[in-house]
């Protein structure tokens, strides 16, 4: 009951993914109009790094989820998956439509604090992260001792 089932793990990555990828392919078309191009590898800030490793599992901190990410507690189990890998897809699309550009000069507004903006490429990295970070947690649901099993024939 204090923890989100798989599905509200997907569902709330869904939730913010919509607003990175949004964010992501308008800066990247900007950027693809502007020629604001580089090569790798490139060097990313200390903030950036400290970002990315608050959200690499194993998790040792836990932050509550801004209101506008909480997942609701009724899902569609079809169409949340279907989002999810739909979601991964476009990333893997971005992200080869980043290549070639500067992915420090290049900022993405994160979309739970428009106000803050981080290099395209950390962006990219803490995206992946995130993913991995509930990922994780929803695997450890499933390893739960009361998580219901298939009945054995």
């Amino acid at each position: 009951p204090k923890q989100w089932s798989i599905g509200e793990c997907l569902e709330h990555l869904n939730m913010v993914n919509a607003g990175y990828l949004s964010s992501m392919r308008s800066v990247i078309e900007k950027a693809r109009r502007e020629k604001v191009t580089g090569t790798g590898p490139f060097a990313y800030g200390a903030i950036g790094r400290w970002f990315l490793k608050l959200n690499e599992p194993p998790v040792k901190r836990r932050f509550p989820a801004p209101k506008a990410f909480v997942p609701p507690s009724q899902l569609d189990r079809d169409e949340v998956v279907n989002r999810f890998t739909g979601q991964i897809t476009e990333f893997i699309e971005l992200a080869r439509a980043a290549d070639g550009l500067h992915l420090v000069k290049v900022k993405v507004a994160m979309p739970s604090m428009s106000f803050v903006r981080f290099p395209l490429g950390v962006t990219f990295l803490f995206a992946a992260a995130h993913v991995r970070r509930h990922l994780w947690q929803a695997r450890n649901v499933r390893n739960e001792k009361a998580f219901p099993r298939p009945a054995q024939p």
